[in-house]
Formats: structure tokens, C-alpha cells, sequence
């Protein structure tokens, strides 16, 4: 039943609570990843992400993290650099009622890359209605399920398992006040349990509450199996 529905409640100060003095990762082979002191600086001003406003019609924008880690194994210690994301990104807005966006992702290890130059998210947005009270969005994105934020150097352990992206998405939101609502189907791409092939869609919404203070809320995916998590392996 875990793989076929996801519940994620979303409390931010509970996952702050929960990352608290966490600056280590640590993965599966016992590897110790941890960012040195005099590099927090420098990764600090790297991850403040930037954009230009090339014109009223395009903007651009960029971000970039670079990490520092030592990997302990039988053969003694490795240390190394390595870029551990860089995205780049443009909008394109004709006119008030329709958007286009594009974003290219990078990313490596301390060993070798993780995920080579690829378009990471391509889809097209119409705003039926004025400031984000209706929305329309088809394309390449990742879905609305779950909250990872952090302030922390290393990503939470949820991020791993709930992220998902898809190709083919539609994707109705809206925000009334402090509240916002989002549904969406999807072509599937995890394979079945009995080997006879993969889901041929899914499903999934999202409703929450933000101000300056709370920010809730209650995400459902109809089959967690089309996380990157699973699907990726």
C-alpha cells in the first residue's frame, strides 16, 4: 500500500526541528560527505540564485553549489571538489496570459557525474485568471508533492524518496487568499509489481495554508513508485 499512495503532511517547523545539526550525509556505502568551514562562504554565494530581466518578454536566470567532501573507504581517504548542481533557466512571456519555461540541470559527485546536462523541466503555462488565482500548466515538471525546504547545507532524506518528476503533466492551481489548491494527472512511467508493463497515468493534489507564521498542508500521489527515487533505479 506504500508504494501505491503517498500522504505527505507538510509541517515546516517540524522539519526544521528534524534537520537541526545536520551537515553530514551520509549514503548507503558509509560514505561521509561534509562541507569544510571555509567553503560555507563561498557555497553560500554561490547557491544565492540570480536572475536578469533580459527584456519584458524574457528572463533568465542561474544558480550553482559547489561542495567539498572526503570519502572514507578501505583504501584510505579521497577528498575532492565537485559542482553538486548548477540549473539554468529562461521564461518567456509574450503577453499577461502566457508563459513558456525551460530548465537545464547539471549535476556530479566527488567521483563522477550524477546527472549529465539535461532539460530538467519544458512546459507552457496559461494564467486563466490574474495573480495565480487560476492556473493551467502542461509539460515536463516536477509534481506538487511534498515540502524539502532546509537551511541546512545538505538536502533532507525526504527529498531522496518524494521527489517526483514527470514528462507529461497537467496541472490545474489556484490560490484564493492564503490558501492554495492543486490537482494534476500525469503519463505514468513506474513499471507494475507483476512485470506486465508501467502505469499508464496517475494522479495526485495538494491543498495548503501559508502566511508569515504557518505554512501547511496535505499533498496525495496516487503511486509513490513514480518518485525519482524508484523510478531512477
Amino acid at each position: 500500500m506504500f508504494l501505491s499512495a503517498g500522504l505527505n503532511v507538510r509541517l515546516l517547523s517540524f522539519v526544521r526541528l528534524f534537520c537541526i545539526g545536520l551537515l553530514a550525509r551520509f549514503s548507503m556505502n558509509m560514505k561521509l560527505y561534509f562541507i569544510a568551514a571555509n567553503m560555507l562562504f563561498l557555497t553560500s554565494a554561490a547557491n544565492s540564485a540570480w536572475a536578469v530581466e533580459v527584456s519584458d518578454q524574457l528572463e533568465v536566470a542561474g544558480a550553482a553549489e559547489l561542495e567539498y567532501g572526503a570519502n572514507r573507504g578501505t583504501e584510505g581517504n579521497e577528498y575532492g571538489t565537485a559542482i553538486s548542481k548548477a540549473e539554468f533557466g529562461a521564461a518567456i512571456k509574450p503577453n499577461d496570459k502566457v508563459e513558456a519555461r525551460v530548465k537545464w540541470l547539471y549535476e556530479e559527485d566527488l567521483k563522477a557525474v550524477s546527472t549529465p546536462l539535461e532539460v530538467d523541466e519544458a512546459n507552457a503555462i496559461w494564467h486563466v485568471r490574474p495573480e495565480n488565482k487560476l492556473d493551467i500548466t502542461a509539460g515536463k515538471k516536477y509534481l506538487k508533492f511534498g515540502s524539502f525546504d532546509t537551511n541546512m547545507v545538505s538536502d533532507p532524506l525526504t527529498l531522496d524518496l518524494g521527489e517526483t518528476r514527470q514528462d507529461k503533466v497537467l496541472e490545474v492551481t489556484s490560490k484564493q487568499g492564503n490558501f492554495n489548491t492543486t490537482g494534476y494527472v500525469f503519463s505514468g512511467t513506474a513499471p507494475k509489481i507483476d512485470g506486465t508493463g508501467k502505469h499508464k497515468s496517475g494522479y495526485g493534489f495538494s491543498v495548503g495554508y501559508e502566511s508569515e507564521k504557518v505554512n501547511a498542508g496535505v499533498d496525495y500521489l496516487s503511486n509513490l513508485a513514480e518518485s525519482k527515487a524508484f523510478v531512477d533505479h
